[in-house]
């Protein structure tokens, strides 16, 4: 009999606790093209042009095939460092490798801008990156932290 207690209420302590541990997880559900037409909604482009398979390669040397999905916003003049990368990897094996191809571009655009672009190099060392899972989230401008946190709302949703 008192087994029995003893293995219900393991049982229950058990089930209770995936329950309250299942909750705690960071699983994104909202596609590529939603975050993308909720933050273009939010935020101000006017610096920006939406990139395409082409600009990924030659901004960040990454292959828009290794990618599920992803959204682009490059500068419109080479002397803006404005840019907005969000990125959806087909597994989570390729976040390390996307993760330094951001910091390869930033590096480049550190030593691009060094000397003469005060603002842009400003910029530039206070770039946001998030990660989430299988999303990776990326962005330079005046307001980066401000596209972040919209970003962090849109995902919360």
């Amino acid at each position: 009999m008192k087994k029995n207690i003893i293995k219900i209420l393991l049982s229950t302590i058990l089930c209770c606790s995936l329950l309250l541990l299942s909750g705690c997880t960071n699983v994104v559900t909202v596609s590529i093209d939603e975050i993308g037409e909720q933050l273009k909604s939010q935020i101000n482009t006017k610096n920006m042009e939406l990139g395409n398979d082409k600009s990924l390669r030659r901004y960040f040397g990454i292959n828009a095939n290794d990618l599920e999905d992803y959204i682009l916003y490059i500068p419109k003049s080479n002397m803006d460092v404005d840019e907005i990368l969000i990125a959806k990897v087909k597994d989570e094996s390729q976040v390390d490798s996307i993760e330094d191809s951001i910091e390869s571009r930033v590096n480049r655009q550190l030593e691009s801008f060094s000397g003469y672009g005060v603002e842009q190099t400003a910029l530039l060392e206070n770039y946001e990156l998030k990660i989430n899972g299988k999303y990776i989230f990326y962005a330079v401008g005046e307001n980066a932290e401000q596209i972040k946190e919209t970003y962090k709302d849109i995902i919360k949703k």
